[in-house]
């Protein structure tokens, strides 16, 4: 073993002991150490590349890039159940709710994602776990993406750059929020992931139906994710794709010689048929109604950015505001460096150079002007740096040259860092004094107030209000959002008005515009119910 090895593996020990010390024995340690810990880990990671022996790594390589993601995602899911403190359950609820949806309804542009819902019912039936149990974990498929991804990149970059690029992908903030923010797409941008690895070995076996077969699932699992995978197509195809050909390969109108033919006019037929059923119809609808809506009704949106929200120290807001930003300049600039720098430049470089590029450009343009379309643009932010890191890493590195080596492992670092840092703190619920974790859905007056009501609440009830997880999940009324246009109509004797802290904070809905019409017969804090006759047997509460 030879000294960088044995220095490697003491402070892989180290880390090791100070993050086991730190997790079961240290009952309340700063924030701070939290994130210098996962950003060790990625660090760790990086330097395995320069330090550990490169004979046969792929194993190596593959299980580090499930390993890596895994101990972030897993804090986001329940940091109780890794020996952190707190959590906020409204995402597991909303989870449930979302994986008890229809499966048929396919043409819906809510819940059109029957792939994911028949997974996720499949399992649920053959393991007999609760559906709040099964919709925390189930975004644990989108964990492989980085080594998913890593494999495919291996026919074009090679082994150490394949690598490195994975490590970035690994850490991009949204990737690591799948399961909170986006958890119906952890299935679809799984697939997509697969689509580097699955055009190789399709267009070096001839097998062209592994890629069409993928697509339809993409199709079927995702509306937007679908959209993304046409778009990244059909620029990688519009390339000359004079290196390797694979597209071309894939997609000729007649086949290359070879003793198997896809029959691929009937699997253009079933594409086809796809598209037109499940993706043009809804998306383009959803994408046309957002952009009349902002600009002729509302008006641009406002836009949030792709961090969440909390109270933290200033240090920790300088790194995650602007730190991010800065990542995320510094690795457009890079791939666009790489592409307007040299006079030779392979055709997928300059396809996902493009791509990802065309995809920054809207996600600040949704940043800095508001949202046009109806999407959040903190969805476009993991397509950006999925195009662009491994340009970036195969622009930078060289494997001689070590100067290039340390440029690399700093432009990395410089994007890891800030993208841990979005995590947000791990809140208890019940204490709310520092923040209110993820912009406060559900604080423990929320909490108190649906537990009181489901005690006492009378036949046939309607809650008005904003977020209706909770509600729905623990007193089994209906709920209906006061964001919808027909929600002042209500009847008042069969509604029951909500009003919290966070609703006036984004929707400036002030606590006297929902108190003052009705009475008021329950208050907790920042959290309040009114109702225009108080029904029998429910008490007033103050």
């Amino acid at each position: 073993m030879n000294r960088d090895l044995k220095v490697y593996s003491i402070i892989g020990l180290l880390l090791m002991s100070l993050t086991f010390f730190t997790t079961f024995y240290w009952s309340n340690p700063p924030i701070l150490v939290g994130y210098i810990l996962l950003i060790a880990i990625y660090g760790f990671a990086l330097a395995e590349n320069n330090v550990v022996s490169r004979t046969n790594p792929a194993y190596r390589h593959f299980f580090i890039l499930v390993l890596v993601p895994l101990v972030p995602f897993l804090i986001v899911i329940d940091p109780i159940e890794v020996g952190l403190v707190g959590h906020d359950p409204y995402f597991k609820m909303q989870n449930a709710l979302d994986l008890d949806g229809s499966v048929t309804g396919f043409v819906d542009s809510v819940l059109s994602f029957p792939l994911f819902f028949i997974l996720s019912m499949l399992l649920r039936e053959l393991l007999g776990v609760p559906l709040e149990s099964l919709a925390k974990y189930l975004p644990l498929l989108a964990v492989s993406i980085p080594s998913i991804y890593y494999l495919g990149l291996k026919q074009y970059i090679g082994e150490q750059k394949a690598y490195l690029s994975g490590i970035g992908v690994a850490s991009i903030q949204t990737f690591l929020f799948f399961h909170s923010m986006f958890h119906e797409e952890s299935l679809a941008v799984t697939y997509f992931s697969m689509f580097v690895l699955f055009t190789a070995i399709a267009a070096r076996t001839e097998k062209r139906v592994l890629v069409y077969i993928l697509i339809v699932a993409v199709v079927f699992t995702h509306h937007y994710t679908a959209f993304m995978m046409f778009v990244f197509l059909a620029i990688w195809w519009t390339a000359d794709w004079s290196d390797y050909e694979v597209i071309t390969r894939l997609f000729a109108l007649r086949s290359s010689p070879s003793n198997y033919q896809t029959p691929s006019y009937l699997l253009a037929a079933v594409l086809s048929i796809a598209i037109v059923i499940y993706l043009l119809y809804p998306f383009a609808e959803v994408i046309l109604r957002g952009i009349v809506t902002s600009l002729v009704i509302e008006g641009p949106t406002e836009q949030e950015g792709a961090v969440v929200s909390t109270s933290a120290s200033s240090l920790i807001e300088i790194i995650e505001s602007i730190g991010g930003r800065i990542a995320t300049v510094l690795l457009v600039s890079v791939a666009c460096l790489a592409v307007v720098s040299r006079k030779k430049i392979t055709d997928w470089e300059f396809s996902w150079a493009v791509f990802g590029g065309g995809v920054a450009v809207i996600y600040v343009l949704a940043l800095v002007a508001g949202q046009l379309v109806n999407l959040s643009a903190t969805r476009f932010y993991f397509f950006v740096c999925l195009s662009l890191l491994p340009v970036a890493v195969s622009y930078l590195w060289s494997d001689t040259q070590r100067s290039k080596q340390l440029l690399t492992y700093s432009v990395l670092m410089i994007f890891i860092v800030p993208q841990v840092f979005a995590l947000a703190p791990a809140l208890v619920y019940t204490d709310q004094s520092t923040g209110y974790p993820y912009h406060g859905h559900y604080t423990a007056q929320t909490h108190q107030a649906t537990e009181t009501y489901a005690t006492y609440r009378p036949a046939n009830s309607e809650v008005i209000g904003y977020e209706g997880e909770l509600w729905r999940t623990t007193t089994g009324t209906f709920f209906q959002r006061f964001t919808e246009p027909d929600w002042p109509f209500v009847q008042c004797e069969n509604a029951v008005y909500i009003w919290k802290e966070a609703l006036e904070g984004e929707f400036g809905v002030e606590r006297g515009h929902i108190e003052a019409p009705y009475n008021k017969f329950y208050s907790a804090g920042q959290t309040s119910l009114s109702k225009c006759t108080i029904p029998p047997g429910l008490q007033t509460y103050s």
